[in-house]
């Protein structure tokens, strides 16, 4: 058969190719068509399909095996028989292969096995056996050579995201946010003894109803930034205070008030945040009737403080120059006048007088408006002198206490007077004018500076300092609660910095105050706003100190303060770190509900 199939034909030897046979010249010179371009085989060509000879053993799905052809397995290509050597990396190809088909074979027999002891089983549909590969020619073999020895294109390699990109991201905004926070801290420190508020946040005047009235008038002023409750605003004609009627932010309606002086004058607005720019305004004479302007001591110092039996002069207009035709009332109690002319009266404060209004009447025609005389005594009374929270009943309650008077001290040490902000004064005034029923007046007076070089504080030297500097106690319808401020530190525990040791005796250590706020302290004011508050709290028996509870709210782990951490009476001032204020300002609701029930609003 050989001749035959050298005789024959390419285009019979090429369906013959096609058909699975191989003549032998062909499998010994697979270019024998193309002697003038040898040909080696390309690296990854397709095995040579050989069909398999009849009588051998394959393996069917069930395990067994069964006599027939043998399963075609494709083989790489030889590339001895081509002229070609095989590289160590394709022998170890070839290796794997063979050890996988071996594995696989394996695989199968236990497959087999264990489904004939399981017992017949339904039978699956055999696939299409896969189209044999041929051996392409030459050409082909050539172009997938040059496929194979083209350069592939490189991959490129994604960059992994990293997932730290949003926590970077957030710690860096924090960082941003903190930054701005302490510069803007840092712009509005404390430079000096005060912070003065900003000039935007002060009231302004706009206008008024009337620019000229008599005294007793009722006028209309409109302007912004004012307090809504009518005690915060206080309304200057001059150096008289008018009386408030009704206040709104961007109005306020008052009483142009008798011992204003007729002519000329300033008006002005002063509430927590500010005073505002003077404004003018024309305040007229009423005839007949008598006007109190003020009150002087006899050297000329206004005052609205006296003790029983002192010396004053009212100063105004419309008085009899004869004393016998001048009456003045403080309050209900008759005080006789010593000296009488037609814009001054001199008289004497009867020893059984009492806190109240300052009237005159002048030939039967009174003035119905007057400033308030406090009239207290030089010497401790009982309840001066009583434990701390026993004075809250006559704190809280009117009558017969109807009037308030907070004297002030401050250290004054070579070199500072530690004093308090003139706004956090008028703070504590509203607010005691919030929970305090007092008919009569409650005032704040203005701090008294006193010197000593001490640093350091016990409560034998707060007592001896008290006993030096206290000039009034309670008297009569009034009660008088002294503070001192005072530098250094109390030398039992330095963190301390505000103190109630008697009924009516509070301590500020104003320079421990200070240094525990530090440089990035927010307004020094509402600090010492709080202060006051707390130990205002503590005089009027919070927390359980005087003034019954109406639900537990004391702090087990510190006697006599709240548990509550946002309330003023807490043991401890916090600051709110996002914003670098002040946590506590106010009483908590159980608070409030104790001073309510003891008699308070």
């Amino acid at each position: 058969m050989e001749p035959q199939a050298a005789g024959r034909s390419r285009w019979m030897r090429r369906r013959a190719r096609r058909a699975g046979a191989t003549p032998k010249e062909e499998r010994s010179s697979p270019c024998h068509y193309d002697r003038y371009r040898p040909c080696r085989p390309a690296r990854h060509a397709p095995p040579v399909a050989r069909r398999p000879p009849s009588g051998t053993l394959t393996l069917t799905a069930g395990g067994k095996r069964e006599a027939g052809p043998r399963a075609h397995v494709a083989t790489p290509v030889d590339r001895r028989r081509h002229g070609g050597r095989r590289t160590r990396a394709e022998r170890a190809r070839d290796r794997a292969r063979r050890e996988r088909s071996g594995a696989a074979a394996r695989a199968t027999l236990r497959l087999g096995a264990a489904r004939a002891r399981a017992g017949p089983t339904r039978a699956r549909p055999r696939r299409a056996a896969p189209a044999r590969a041929e051996l392409p020619d030459c050409h082909e073999r050539g172009a997938a050579r040059d496929r194979a020895a083209r350069p592939r294109p490189r991959a490129r390699r994604r960059r992994p995201v990293s997932t730290d990109r949003p926590r970077r991201a957030a710690l860096l905004a924090l960082v941003l946010l903190t930054a701005l926070v302490l510069l803007t801290a840092l712009a509005g420190c404390d430079r000096g003894r005060h912070h003065d508020p900003a000039p935007s946040d002060a009231p302004r005047i706009q206008a008024t109803s009337v620019t000229s009235a008599a005294p007793r008038t009722e006028i209309t002023i409109t302007g912004d930034f004012f307090e809504t409750r009518a005690a915060r605003n206080l309304v200057f004609f001059g150096p008289a205070q008018a009386e408030v009627i009704e206040a709104q932010p961007d109005r306020l309606r008052c009483v142009v008030p008798a011992g204003a002086p007729a002519g000329g004058t300033q008006l002005t607005v002063t509430t927590r945040t500010g005073t505002s720019p003077p404004r003018s305004f024309t305040v007229l004479a009423s005839p007949g009737a008598p006007a109190v302007q003020r009150i002087e001591t006899t050297a000329g110092q206004p005052t609205e403080v006296a003790l029983p039996g002192a010396r004053l002069r009212i100063t105004g207009s419309g008085f009899a120059s004869d004393p016998a035709q001048n009456q003045v009332w403080i309050g209900p109690v008759p005080a006789s006048v010593r000296t009488a002319s037609p814009t001054a009266l001199e008289i004497e404060i009867p020893s059984d007088a009492g806190s109240g209004t300052v009237g005159v009447a002048t030939n039967g025609v009174a003035s119905t408006d007057g400033p308030t005389l406090f009239v207290c005594s030089d010497t401790a009374s009982d309840l001066d002198r009583d434990a701390v929270g026993t004075a809250a009943g006559a704190l809280l309650r009117g009558a017969p206490r109807t009037h308030l008077l907070v004297e002030i001290d401050a250290q004054d040490d070579g070199g500072t007077v530690w004093e308090p902000d003139t706004s956090a004064l008028l703070a504590i005034a509203a607010r005691l004018d919030e929970r305090l029923y007092k008919p009569g007046a409650i005032a704040v007076l203005q701090p008294q500076p006193f010197a000593s070089q001490r640093t350091s504080w016990t409560n034998a030297d707060l007592a001896a300092l008290q006993s030096g500097v206290r000039d009034l106690y309670s008297h009569g319808n009034t009660v008088v609660v002294h503070v001192q401020f005072v530098a250094g530190s109390y030398r039992d525990n330095d963190r301390v910095i505000g103190l109630t040791w008697r009924a009516t005796e509070i301590a500020v250590f104003e320079q421990a105050l200070r240094d525990r706020l530090g440089p990035l302290s927010p307004n020094a004011s509402r600090a010492e706003q709080a202060v006051l508050t707390h130990e205002f709290g503590h005089v009027l028996g919070l927390v359980d100190v005087g003034t019954a509870m109406c639900t537990p709210h004391e702090d087990p782990a510190s006697p006599g303060h709240d548990i509550n951490s946002d309330c003023v009476m807490y043991a401890e001032i916090s600051i709110r770190a996002t914003a670098l204020q002040i946590r506590q300002t106010d009483f908590d609701a159980n608070c409030k509900c104790d001073l309510q029930r003891a008699g308070g609003r």
